[in-house]
């Protein structure tokens, strides 16, 4: 492995070795990349293919899935992580709060049992 070197000392390296150019040089190439590929897939399901509209709609929605489907693993481990888990019961027990808060115990089931709540002892 080549050694690594420091983003504040990338300045003294030659042009064609700083990150910047590697920036411009990968701002062109991708669109470019991109452009050909669409170009030549279109043309060729057309010509040799034979697609028509609807297939080559069908052939962009099976390409697609992988990508959906890592989606839905990214929401899942969201979900599922510790973190997932913790905000999820950080909403759950606040919309609990925020319902039952407006709840008026006038009269109520606590005005009732008020005796009985007061016997009971934590300790």
């Amino acid at each position: 492995m080549p050694d690594q070197v420091p983003l504040s000392a990338a300045a003294q390296l030659p042009p064609w070795q700083q990150p910047k150019t590697l920036l411009f040089v990968l701002a062109v190439a991708i669109p470019l990349a991109f452009w050909v590929w669409s170009a030549l897939l279109n043309n060729f399901v057309i010509e040799v293919g034979g697609f028509d509209g609807a297939d080559i709609g069908w052939l962009h929605t099976t390409r697609e899935i992988p990508g959906f489907l890592a989606v839905g693993v990214l929401a899942f481990l969201l979900f599922f992580s510790r973190t997932g888990v913790w905000a999820d019961r950080v909403i759950r027990a606040w919309s609990r709060h925020r319902r039952y808060s407006l709840v008026p115990f006038n009269g109520g089931y606590f005005d009732r049992h008020i005796d009985q709540l007061n016997r009971v002892s934590l300790l």
